[in-house]
C-alpha cells in the first residue's frame, strides 16, 4: 500500500531505464507510476489491481504544474453510493462534480504555489468508499522549476532549394544559473507561434546544452519563421524559445514558345511569383517587363536564337540568371545547316565557358569529312573527347535522355550522353551537335543538357561536395520511395528505416558514413569515398551498374 505524505515522493521518478515487474498494493483500483524512458520523457505505467466493483480511472494520471500556476486534477467514477476522499500533500481550494456519460467527473483545483513548495513528483491519491468495497485511484502532480531555454546559435537565413540544413544549439537553464541536466529538445518552425509547427529535428540535453541537426523539407515555402526549440523532460517545466529565421527559395523560369509568342513563367514549386521585374536580354538589347498574377511574362520576338533572363531577388527569393534558347525556324534551321560542321564545332566551343579544349585543326578537318566525328585535344596532358555518332532518322519530337542516370561528378571525369533516338543536343543553351551518343569532361560547377522537350541537369563538383549532392538527388528520392516519411531526419533515422525494409545494411551504413563525413565534419573527403559512395549507391540498387 503506498502512503502518502507531506513532501514529494522521493524516490520518483527513481525508476528510469527499469520497468517494474510488480508493484505491491492493498486496495483495488488503477494505480499509475511515473516511468522516465531513454529520451528521459516521462509516461504513466497503468496497473490494475481488481476485480473492481465499479470503475475509476482519469485522462491525466499525470498533472504538470510550476510555481505561480494553478491547475485542475480530474477523474470519473460510476460508483452509485460511494464517498470520495483525496490525499494530497498539495493544497486543494476547490472541487466540484459534474455527471457525463453515466459517470461523475470530479475536478480539484489545487492554487497557485509559492517558492517554499519544494519541487518534486507528489501523490494524489483517490479511494471511493461504498457499501461494496473501497476502491482507489494513484494519480501524480508534478510540480517543477520553468527552466530558460535559450538558442545560440542557428542562422539567421537559409536559402536553396530540395532538403535544407542548419546546426541549432543553445542551454537549458533553471532561473538561478543551474544548468538542466537532462531531457529532449526539440525544433519546429512556426509561422506564429500560436499555429502548429513543422518538426526539423531534435536533440538529448547534456549538462544544459543542446544541438540539433535541423532538416528542413523541400516542399516548405520560403518566409519568416519563428524557430522554436521546446524543452521537455522529467526534472523541469516545458519551456520554449523563439528567435526568427527566414527560409529564402530558388527561382524557377519555364519558357514556352507558342505560335511565335514567347511566355515565360516565373514561379518556385509552381507557384506563381506575380508582379515581378524581370529583364530579359537578347542580341538586340535588354527589356524590362513584370509578371502578371498569374507568374506570366508574354513576349513578341522574332529573329533571336536565346534569351537571358534576370531576376534581381528579393526578401524570400534568390537571384535567378538563365540563358534559354528558343526554337529555331525551319527555314533558318536549313540555312544553319549549310554552314560547315567544322565552323559550328568551333563556334560552341569557343563559347562553352569550362570547356577550355584546343582543338587539333587537322583532326577537325577529318572528322569533318566522315561519316562520325571524334574530336581530341590534350588538357592538362590528358585526353579528352567529344564524340558524336550522328544516324539519319526522322525526330518524333519525344526524344529523352537514356543517360546518364547519375547527376554528379568530379572534375575531370568523362561524362556520357547517351538519347532515346538522334537529335540535337545543347549545353548550357548552345549546341553541341546532332548524334545519339555523346562524350566530353565538363568544368566544375552546374550544366543544363536538353534535347527537344528534355532537358537535365549534371553537376560537377569536388568530392566533398559531390558525395552531399549525391546524396540529395539520388539517396533521398530512393530512400522516400521505398517508404521513408518525407519530413526531416537524420541520415541514421533513415538507415534505421530502410534496414527495416530489408535492404542491405552494409551498404546503407557506408552510405551515411561518407555522407555524415562529407557534411558535418571536417575531415578530408577524398575522390576514393565518392567512388565507394557511388559504389554502394550501385549496390542498393539506386543507380545501375556503372553509375551512369
Amino acid at each position: 500500500m503506498l502512503v502518502c505524505v507531506k513532501a514529494p515522493a522521493k524516490s520518483l521518478p527513481a525508476i528510469a531505464g527499469h520497468e517494474p515487474d510488480t508493484i505491491v498494493v492493498w486496495y483495488p483500483g488503477v494505480y499509475y507510476i511515473p516511468y522516465v524512458d531513454n529520451s528521459k520523457r516521462v509516461k504513466m505505467l497503468r496497473g490494475v489491481n481488481g476485480p473492481m466493483p465499479y470503475l475509476m480511472d482519469t485522462e491525466t494520471p499525470l498533472v504538470i504544474t510550476t510555481y505561480n500556476r494553478a491547475v485542475t486534477v480530474e477523474f470519473r467514477e460510476n460508483s452509485s453510493d460511494g464517498v470520495v476522499s483525496v490525499f494530497s500533500a498539495l493544497p486543494i481550494r476547490t472541487s466540484w462534480v459534474e455527471e457525463t456519460a453515466g459517470y461523475r467527473l470530479h475536478k480539484y483545483l489545487i492554487p497557485p504555489l509559492e517558492r517554499s513548495v519544494r519541487p518534486g513528483y507528489y501523490p494524489f491519491f483517490v479511494a471511493v468508499n461504498s457499501s461494496n468495497e473501497t476502491v482507489v485511484l494513484l494519480m501524480w502532480v508534478a510540480l517543477l522549476e520553468k527552466p530558460i531555454v535559450k538558442i545560440t546559435d542557428y542562422p539567421t537565413a537559409v536559402w536553396g532549394n530540395g532538403v535544407l540544413t542548419m546546426k541549432v544549439r543553445g542551454v537549458v537553464y533553471y532561473p538561478d544559473g543551474r544548468p538542466v541536466r537532462s531531457g529532449v529538445v526539440t525544433v519546429t518552425l512556426n509561422e506564429s507561434k500560436g499555429i502548429k509547427g513543422v518538426f526539423i529535428g531534435s536533440s538529448q540535453i547534456h549538462n544544459g546544452t543542446f544541438e540539433v541537426n535541423a532538416f528542413i523539407g523541400s516542399t516548405l515555402p520560403p518566409g519568416d519563421y519563428q524557430l522554436i526549440a521546446y524543452y521537455r523532460g522529467y526534472e523541469a517545466y516545458p519551456s520554449d524559445s523563439d528567435p526568427t529565421v527566414v527560409i529564402l527559395r530558388e527561382p524557377e523560369v519555364s519558357v514556352t514558345q507558342m505560335n511565335g509568342t514567347i511566355r515565360l513563367f516565373l514561379h518556385w514549386d509552381g507557384h506563381p511569383l506575380s508582379n515581378r521585374t524581370l529583364k530579359i536580354a537578347t542580341d538586340l538589347g535588354v527589356i524590362e517587363a513584370k509578371t502578371d498574377e498569374r507568374g506570366y511574362v508574354f513576349l513578341n520576338l522574332t529573329g533571336v536564337e536565346s534569351i537571358r533572363i534576370v531576376y534581381d531577388g528579393d526578401r524570400y527569393y534568390l537571384p535567378l540568371n538563365r540563358t534559354v534558347s528558343l526554337a529555331v525556324p525551319e527555314k533558318r534551321r536549313d540555312d544553319e545547316n549549310k554552314n560547315s560542321l567544322l565552323e559550328r564545332i568551333k563556334v560552341y566551343l569557343d563559347r562553352v565557358s569550362g570547356i577550355l579544349w584546343r582543338m587539333y585543326p587537322l583532326l577537325m578537318v577529318g572528322a569533318a569529312v566522315g561519316v562520325g566525328y571524334s574530336i581530341y585535344s590534350k588538357r592538362k596532358n590528358r585526353k579528352s573527347k567529344i564524340a558524336v555518332v550522328p544516324k539519319v532518322s526522322v525526330s518524333r519530337g519525344d526524344i529523352k535522355f537514356v543517360e546518364p542516370l547519375r547527376r554528379v561528378f568530379l572534375p575531370g571525369e568523362m561524362v556520357r550522353v547517351v538519347l532515346s533516338e538522334e537529335g540535337e543536343l545543347f549545353l548550357d543553351g548552345l549546341p553541341v551537335g546532332r548524334g545519339r551518343q555523346f562524350e566530353f569532361v565538363l568544368g566544375a560547377g552546374r550544366h543544363k543538357l536538353s534535347t527537344g522537350d528534355s532537358e537535365i541537369e549534371v553537376h560537377v563538383l569536388p568530392p566533398k561536395d559531390a558525395v552531399i549532392k549525391a546524396y540529395e538527388l539520388h539517396f533521398l528520392p530512393f530512400a522516400v520511395f521505398n517508404g521513408v516519411p518525407e519530413r526531416p531526419m537524420t541520415p541514421y533515422e533513415i538507415e534505421r528505416l530502410l534496414r527495416r525494409k530489408g535492404l542491405d545494411g552494409r551498404y546503407l551504413r557506408a552510405l551515411t558514413e561518407i555522407f555524415v563525413k562529407a557534411r558535418y565534419s571536417e575531415h578530408m573527403v577524398g575522390e576514393k569515398h565518392f567512388h565507394e559512395f557511388v559504389e554502394g549507391l550501385v549496390k542498393l540498387g539506386v543507380l545501375k551498374s556503372g553509375g551512369e
